[in-house]
């Protein structure tokens, strides 16, 4: 997507050696992008500030509503369509939010997808299960 974007309008401003240069910034935005969000799924506290603060924004996003937050780098797109929480208390908690709406029907129709995330336990009792049915 990053080539299919950056390569064409490098290409237009400043032929082969613009598409190179739009290409390179890409691949740099987008390992700057993929440094933070990283960092934001790592078990470590960021002793960089804004990095710290996407984080706990981000954390909010995946464990508390998903409906909100979704800035990875910084908080400017959410301020700007209204989904930025800074508390928890602002918004009320999704039963989906830890799950993304996997339970019920979607469960029964991808159970692969539960049998990925299984803890050791949750497997070995699984096929106790399974053995005993």
């Amino acid at each position: 997507t990053i080539l299919l974007i950056t390569l064409p309008l490098g290409w237009l401003v400043g032929g082969a050696s613009g598409a190179m240069a739009a290409m390179a910034a890409g691949l740099l935005i987008f390992a700057g992008y993929e440094f933070c969000h990283c960092a934001q799924h790592l078990p470590f506290t960021p002793g960089i500030g804004w990095l710290r603060d996407i984080k706990k924004r981000h954390l909010a996003h995946h464990f508390h509503s998903e409906q909100g937050n979704y800035g990875i780098t910084s908080g400017i797109w959410d301020r700007a369509f209204g989904t930025l929480y800074s508390q928890m208390k602002e918004v009320e908690r999704s039963p989906t939010a830890f799950n993304l709406g996997y339970t019920g029907a979607e469960r029964d129709t991808y159970p692969w997808v539960a049998e990925l995330s299984e803890t050791e336990d949750e497997l070995t009792a699984r096929r106790q299960r399974r053995r005993t049915a």
